[in-house]
């Protein structure tokens, strides 16, 4: 089953983004694998690499919806 990040998942991911973690280190402290984090980052980040962890939750929150 797959399953969305939640946002404090999200959260912690930029947090440790802009501490500069690999994908591996953040999957570990979320407990998700890194190709997780890999599509998340890939899916939500600025053409400059900003990830929006804010703007990913929100585009979550819709599809749930409409599904």
């Amino acid at each position: 089953v797959r399953r969305g990040l939640s946002f404090p998942e999200r959260a912690q991911i930029a947090v440790g983004v802009k501490r500069g973690l690999s994908d591996r280190a953040l999957g570990e402290l979320i407990g998700r694998g890194r190709l997780v984090v890999w599509r998340e980052r890939a899916r939500n980040s600025l053409a400059y690499g900003e990830y929006k962890p804010v703007s990913a939750d929100a585009e979550q929150s819709v599809a749930g919806a409409a599904a």
